[in-house]
């Protein structure tokens, strides 16, 4: 197994498991970050001098790359703050075409808050209907899918793609093509599974993708929403401001060309050239990579979690149909105090409701403990963490 030590300077000073929140980030990524912000720190679509047309021209680069990597068009990516902010905006922008009162969203019980809230926003202000598709097992209950899709007609489906908590990876393939053949619109929140695999939108079908760069060794406040070119024309611009038009009169305006109409004001200039760099260090990874040492860890960290009768798990113990997650309680012992013990012990893990409490509802818990894996984690990192965990029964066992 490669050692990343170098490239992740914490990796010596930490046994990192909170990928799920955040990844770290390499060098490369603050390097270019830094590059930008020494050499040519100029503002973008806007200057004809030299550095201003080199950070257009960087910036544009790494449009162009997610096109790539998600196999979609430029035109059709919208940098925005974080996958929370880009489906509030495509909530509201929904609100504005597609949505009236009575019509009905259909989410799941996997959801994460952030693809909650903005449909029960919506539901306050303009009188949408929100419905859920249940849980079977660690999966979602597709004949209940199914049956809500013919009966409920929902207008929009909305569904993550891998949860931040069981780790399941939904047949995404399955959902869409259900949900085409009704003539729905489809959001998939990507923010956990663009991180360990391609997603191909356009095989998929799917109509919009959410997700994140902080989550992909990418820094903080960038985040994307995708969709085909047409899907993206049909859609009203978010904001209103500068450079998302072409002109302004005293009591008209007219927006700019996609994808610019969305991105209002001047943009993480920074952090967009920092994806890219993160972008890049991802596919010289390699995804199939990513999703094997992943699988090795998670499948490891089962194992051990078996001879321990004081874990109780609730991820999916299928690995071959989940993501790098390891979500857990300690009997007797409230998920905060796990992670502050094994805080004294350099291991990192989450504690909480991980934003997902309708999920926690139907787990039956209001909380877990979460460890997630990344491919710069080792074996040595679940070793610490369950000589961390046998620390943490001795304490609440006696």
């Amino acid at each position: 197994m490669q050692n990343y030590e170098e490239d992740f300077p914490l990796l010596n000073k930490l046994h990192y498991l909170d990928n799920a929140a955040t990844s770290l980030k390499p060098v490369q990524v603050v390097s270019a970050m830094d590059d930008y912000y020494l050499n040519y720190a100029a503002n973008i679509h806007r200057g004809v001098y030299r550095i201003s047309e080199q950070a257009t021209d960087r910036y544009e680069r790494v449009r162009e790359k997610v096109a790539e990597m998600f196999c979609g068009n430029p035109n059709g990516v919208i940098f925005t703050n974080n996958t929370t902010e880009s489906i509030n905006q495509l909530a509201l922008a929904l609100s504005r075409t597609v949505l009236k009162k009575g019509d009905t969203i259909l989410l799941t019980e996997m959801e994460h808050h952030s693809n909650i809230v903005p449909w029960l926003m919506l539901k306050q202000w303009n009188g949408i209907r929100v419905e859920y598709v249940k849980l079977n097992g660690k999966g979602l209950d597709y004949d209940d899918f199914r049956d809500k899709v013919a009966n409920v007609k929902p207008k929009v489906v909305s569904f993550v793609h891998a949860s931040n908590v069981l780790g399941t990876i939904n047949n995404a393939g399955e959902i869409v093509k259900m949900c085409k053949d009704e003539g729905i619109t489809t959001l998939m929140d990507c923010a956990q599974s663009a991180p360990h695999e391609r997603v191909d939108m356009g095989r998929l079908g799917v109509d919009y993708i959410a997700f994140s760069s902080h989550k992909m060794l990418g820094p903080t406040g960038v985040g994307v929403l995708m969709g085909n070119e047409e899907n993206i024309k049909a859609l009203p611009p978010f904001f209103g401001g500068g450079s998302m038009i072409k002109r302004v009169e005293k009591q008209s305006f007219e927006p700019a060309e996609i994808p610019q109409r969305f991105e209002a004001g001047t943009p993480n200039i920074g952090g967009v050239i920092g994806f890219g760099a993160a972008l890049n260090y991802l596919e010289a990874v390699g995804f199939e990579r990513i999703m094997k040492v992943e699988r090795e860890l998670l499948e490891y960290a089962l194992s051990c979690a078996q001879d321990r009768d004081y874990i109780t798990v609730y991820s999916n113990k299928n690995v071959k149909d989940a993501v790098g997650i390891f979500a857990f309680n300690i009997k007797g012992a409230h998920p905060h105090d796990v992670s502050a013990i094994l805080d004294e012990n350099n291991v990192c893990i989450r504690a909480g409701h991980h934003c997902a409490q309708p999920l926690h509802e139907s787990l039956g818990v209001p909380f877990t403990a979460r460890a997630s894996f990344y491919f710069y984690n080792t074996k040595e990192d679940v070793d610490a963490l369950f000589n961390g965990l046998d620390r943490v029964n001795e304490v609440f066992s006696g």
